[in-house]
């Protein structure tokens, strides 16, 4: 099958990462499909935080997946028709790619109806997904009732009508659809984020744990503790989770921290790392899954990341702060919650853990019998599609 994946609602698009709309499309490929990524010609430097041009029009990347980079019209002359998200070619590509199915990656985006046009003209399956909920959307009025309640859902509407299923990547994000954009409940459907199946593997490789712990020096008998992300203002509890780790009177509990620092927290966080709080610093894809794969205990304080479904298909118990409509990675036990999301109930529930082996590995082998085929992204790619 010929499947065109478009990735346009987005601010940069980045070769190999672990996104949804970078491991669908690597999926579908391995599956044997003729797959096309049409998206933005931006992508993000990982180590500067800036946006730059990818210079290619056309490619193919590694995994055989065909990739078309789209110019924005007026970019640079007008910030509004910028935010409109309009681009060049996007009808000419999907009449020279001729797609049997069309994933879309959020219907944030004006071009849409070029989307719409080839759909009155072709007979094409098209599946499209959202990744805005009340946490990181529609904060303000004007966000609520202009741009997603007119702009972006009429974009919605206009397209409803040809979509055979609304993904929703979160609960939350299902609900999101159907009372932001008014999608027909029947039409909304959860399919999750997850990991990529083959780094699972190689992370939970005895030599691979075996080789993280010993380049931080840990020993057998400790007990590591770890989080990862970006730690900005709405992760920034992870400061709060290293105090409580300096503060917890066993010496073999660590704490391990994989991620980027903004500038604003840098102080504080520096002033708490010791022989037990260790920094990793910032890790690419694959190192990354290999750092969560030595843990013993994974803590997520801050807001909702892929690394939450990441951390369970690799079978690990998970303390996840409380978001209501983000309890998908609740396989029946495999983790438990931060209500309060305070350093004295963050230290509490580590020790009780700690203490409580029987409890904790009831929680990993949960996590073990149910995560890997859950948040598989082999399984999710083939689910996306077969609608």
């Amino acid at each position: 099958m010929r499947i065109t994946h478009i990735v346009l609602s987005c601010n940069a698009y980045n070769d190999y990462w672990n996104y949804q709309e970078n491991c669908i499309p690597k999926y579908n490929r391995i599956a044997g499909h003729d797959v096309t990524v049409i998206t933005v010609k931006e992508s993000l430097d990982s180590g500067t935080g800036k946006y730059y041009i990818d210079p290619r029009d056309e490619y193919f990347d590694d995994n055989g997946v065909k990739v078309i980079r789209l110019h924005k019209i007026l970019s640079q002359r007008s910030r509004l028709i910028y935010k409109l998200r309009i681009y060049k070619g996007l009808y000419e590509c999907l009449i020279q790619e001729n797609p049997d199915c069309i994933f879309v990656h959020g219907i944030q985006f004006l071009d849409i109806l070029h989307v719409v046009k080839y759909a009155k003209r072709k007979k094409v399956k098209i599946v499209a997904d959202c990744h805005e909920d009340f946490n990181n959307s529609a904060k303000n009025l004007f966000s609520r009732w202009l741009v997603h309640g007119i702009l972006w859902k009429t974009c919605a509407r206009l397209i409803e009508p040809y979509v055979s299923v609304f993904w929703g990547t979160l609960p939350v994000r299902c609900t999101f659809l159907k009372e932001v954009y008014g999608i027909p409940a029947d039409k909304v459907k959860l399919l999750v984020m997850g990991a990529e199946d083959e780094k699972v593997q190689e992370a939970l490789a005895e030599r691979s744990i075996d080789r993280i712990r010993a380049e931080y020096g840990f020993g057998p008998n400790d007990f590591i503790v770890l989080s990862a992300g970006k730690l900005d203002g709405q992760k920034a509890s992870v400061l709060d989770l290293m105090e409580a780790i300096n503060e917890i009177e066993y010496d073999n509990i660590k704490f391990l921290f994989v991620g980027s620092i903004d500038d604003r927290f840098r102080s504080r966080f520096s002033n708490n790392l010791t022989n037990r709080v260790i920094y990793a610093g910032w890790q690419d894809s694959e190192s990354l899954y290999k750092h969560m794969g030595a843990a013993d205990l994974i803590v997520f304080p801050g807001s909702h990341s892929v690394l939450w479904e990441q951390a369970v298909a690799l079978g690990k118990p998970c303390l996840f702060r409380k978001y209501q409509g983000i309890d998908h990675v609740d396989l029946g036990g495999n983790c438990l919650f931060l209500t309060e999301n305070t350093r004295t109930e963050m230290e509490r529930m580590i020790i009780d853990l700690y203490e409580n082996r029987t409890k904790l590995d009831e929680m990993g082998r949960v996590a073990q019998a149910k995560g890997k085929i859950v948040f598989s992204y082999k399984n999710i790619a083939a689910r996306s599609i077969e609608v």
